[in-house]
């Protein structure tokens, strides 16, 4: 009789153990989820003025305008880029942020800040393929004279 309780009990662990491990944690690899990932990894990419290399984030229509705005930038120097702001929309899968963006210029040494207001949209893979976000909005150029707010 004993035996008999430990096996039901057993029985019971078990299956609420095997349940719970197929359940797919939707959180986990839904679009919102992954955006953290991917906007620190852009993030990371200002920071260290690897603009020709950030340019993966922006949807190809964007993407040439995009590097042909980096180019010439040596007098664009980053000392911060810090997400401030972000905007879920569930609906349509986007995100809107908002990015400070702390610089100076070569030829002048005062710190000052450039607000990025941008939109991200996720595009969903196919297969094993999983979705990216990328930068839909318009990318408008850094300051690179001093006369610049």
């Amino acid at each position: 009789m004993k035996n008999r309780w430990f096996v039901w009990l057993l029985f019971a662990i078990l299956s609420v153990s095997l349940a719970a491990c197929g359940t797919p944690r939707k959180s986990a690899f839904s679009p919102r989820a992954k955006f953290g990932a991917t906007h620190e990894s852009y993030l990371n990419l200002l920071r260290w003025r690897e603009f020709r290399s950030a340019a993966v984030y922006y949807t190809e229509p964007r993407r040439e305008k995009y590097l042909s705005k980096v180019q010439d930038v040596e007098e664009f120097q980053v000392t911060e880029a810090e997400l401030v702001k972000t905007d879920y929309l569930e609906e349509t899968r986007e995100m809107d942020t908002e990015v400070v963006v702390k610089y100076y210029l070569l030829s002048s040494p005062r710190v000052r800040s450039l607000e990025l207001k941008q939109r991200w949209a996720y595009f969903p893979g196919s297969g094993f393929e999983s979705g990216q976000w990328f930068i839909t909005t318009p990318f408008t150029g850094f300051p690179v004279d001093s006369d610049s707010p």
